[in-house]
């Protein structure tokens, strides 16, 4: 899907594999003006990626009970 210039790439995940877990990943420019624009709007973002020195991401999230 298209919007202006933004691109949304959707994939149907197996679920032959048992795990019903799928993901969205939204790429915008800014992304730390976005995050302070969540914050102040009351949001909490609970989920980021670091790339380790070998190139490999490492995601964090917050569990939510």
């Amino acid at each position: 899907m298209r919007a202006g210039q933004s691109v949304i790439n959707l994939r149907q995940a197996p679920t032959s594999t048992g795990n019903a877990w799928s993901r969205v990943i939204l790429r915008v420019r800014g992304v730390d003006a976005l995050y302070r624009d969540l914050v102040q709007k009351g949001l909490r973002p609970r989920y980021f990626e670091l790339p380790d020195p070998q190139g490999v991401v490492i995601s964090f999230a917050e569990l939510i009970s």
